[in-house]
């Protein structure tokens, strides 16, 4: 895999901009390819889970795509006779695409299911450089069900105003309420925690 050989071929030694928020002691999901958390920040392998696969080495296996499910795209592209072959064979080619490039979500949740049932004393979720796309939600839908959402308080990071709105309507459709989230950029998201003690109290974190 081309994407394994050069993720493992990163050379992080010489990376000074580290977070120093970032705990040895927490519990990690992290999407990340590379061991960034192991190797800069010295959090036990234990206490990181790699949802989509390491590179641990230039052969490693990776998850990668998207989470339309190739089943509604063959339906999409079903034979029309009226059609310019042209046409029907590019289709052809993409309903390939998405079927090679599929990111079975239900089936990694399912296989990792003990990592996710053991979040159920989790009380703070910190989501740091992550778009929550669409592509994703079924992973933080599964931590929503993990956690008491009564008392879990969610830190996000944003880049841009915009990328925060979208976040927001994000965490709504997850069933998150408003005052149990702060948002703030990614090197500022440890200024959370001096608000986090007044949550149930007022909303402080829009």
């Amino acid at each position: 895999c081309k994407l394994s050989e050069w993720i493992f071929e990163i050379d992080l030694s010489n990376y000074n901009k580290k977070l120093h928020f970032i705990s040895p002691d927490s519990r990690y999901l992290t999407f990340n390819y590379t061991q960034t958390l192991q190797s800069l920040y010295a959090v036990p392998d234990e206490n990181v889970f790699h949802i989509h696969g390491k590179s641990e080495n230039p052969n490693s296996s990776l998850i990668l795509g998207h989470g339309d499910n190739p089943i509604r795209q063959e339906k999409l592209n079903r034979y029309d006779a009226d059609k310019d072959i042209r046409i029907l064979q590019g289709e052809q080619s993409i309903a390939e695409y998405f079927k090679l490039s599929y990111k079975p979500t239900d089936r990694i949740i399912s296989d990792n299911r003990d990592f996710f049932a053991a979040l159920n004393e989790i009380d703070k979720v910190i989501v740091l450089g992550h778009s929550m796309s669409d592509v994703d939600m079924s992973y933080f839908k599964r931590i929503v069900q993990s956690v008491n959402l009564k008392n879990t308080v969610w830190q996000i990071s944003y880049f841009s105003e915009s990328d925060k709105i979208r976040l927001q309507h994000q965490l709504k459709k997850l069933g998150i309420k408003a005052d149990m989230v702060c948002y703030a950029k990614i090197e500022h998201i440890d200024e959370c925690n001096r608000l986090i003690h007044h949550h149930k109290q007022q909303n402080l974190f829009n």
